[in-house]
């Protein structure tokens, strides 16, 4: 066996040996979520949490709660102490906090923002300032309305991994994201920056969440629910992400109380998981707020 045999060798040992390792510290904590928890339960149940290197896309309609749904999971992962780099092509800095601070003190968003503020509410408002201040002083990091083109945005992305062994990357959103060339190429952009994400969560061995928005083809149909091929002008994000979830709420159609059965519930179908199994999970959503939550258990005895 020459030297470059042996080496190969090696490596593909090393492989599995790091595999048996890996299984081995899973069975002797006995973690059934074995990558960061997002905070919400059926969600990290079915995908066992955000998994390192590997891409999420999180898709929907404008105004189904996108934004504030990755916010969220931003927000609870900073709370388990795990650094989050957040950025933003869609949500200026006022937005971004509104979003913040609403979701913290479970406040009206639009009173926040009109100041109608009691002195009760004056003291929720400060205490999710605090919050949130040192949220961001440890474990929250926030680049609202960027600008930056892809390249420089992925070089954020590498200092933000040289300055923190673990963390999340939440990229909101694709369809946004600078391109150098023109737009008689942007497909082919896109479909190069889409694979580009899946190789750059595999270099930095991080979670990247990668929001996107979807055509309104969907809207044609009387299920309005998205599908893989409604994915707006890059269809090569279904290729490369190993987790695709749709976003949709019955209520951003049926506006009306006395028609929509559905009030505040919000539909996450995971119709890729290259790693585990597909599936539908609903949480609640206060939209007033921009807040996702579990729902409500009800429990035999």
């Amino acid at each position: 066996m020459d030297s470059s045999e042996a080496e190969t060798t090696n490596v593909t040992q090393d492989l599995f040996f790091n595999f048996y390792t890996k299984l081995n510290d899973i069975c002797m904590h006995n973690d059934k979520n074995r990558g960061y928890k997002t905070g919400f339960e059926d969600y990290d149940n079915l995908t066992h949490g955000l998994q390192k290197s590997e891409l999420t896309v999180i898709a929907g309609r404008h105004s189904m709660g996108k934004s504030s749904f990755v916010l969220n999971i931003a927000i609870n992962l900073a709370e388990q102490n795990i650094p989050v780099l957040y950025v933003s092509y869609d949500l200026d800095k006022t937005a971004v906090a509104l979003r913040i601070i609403a979701a913290l003190s479970e406040f009206d968003g639009n009173k926040i923002k009109e100041g109608f503020l009691t002195q009760q509410s004056w003291e929720k408002i400060i205490n999710a300032l605090n919050i949130a201040s040192e949220l961001s002083k440890k474990n929250l990091q926030i680049e609202a309305n960027c600008y930056l083109y892809y390249k420089d945005l992925f070089d954020l992305i590498r200092k933000f991994k040289d300055e923190n062994s673990e963390g999340v990357v939440i990229v909101d959103y694709f369809q946004l994201i600078k391109l150098y060339k023109q737009e008689d190429v942007r497909i082919i952009e896109l479909s190069s920056l889409a694979a580009a994400f899946k190789h750059l969560a595999m270099e930095i061995e991080m979670p990247i969440i990668l929001v996107s928005q979807v055509s309104k083809k969907c809207e044609e149909r009387s299920d309005k629910r998205p599908i893989l091929s409604d994915l707006a002008e890059c269809d090569a994000l279904a290729q490369h992400c190993d987790n695709l979830v749709f976003l949709y709420r019955d209520e951003y159609y049926d506006k009306d109380d006395t028609i929509c059965e559905n009030r505040n519930i919000a539909e996450f179908n995971i119709a890729k998981q290259k790693n585990g199994p597909c599936g539908t999970i609903k949480l609640l959503y206060q939209a007033n707020i921009f807040k996702f939550k579990n729902p409500v258990r009800h429990y035999e005895f």
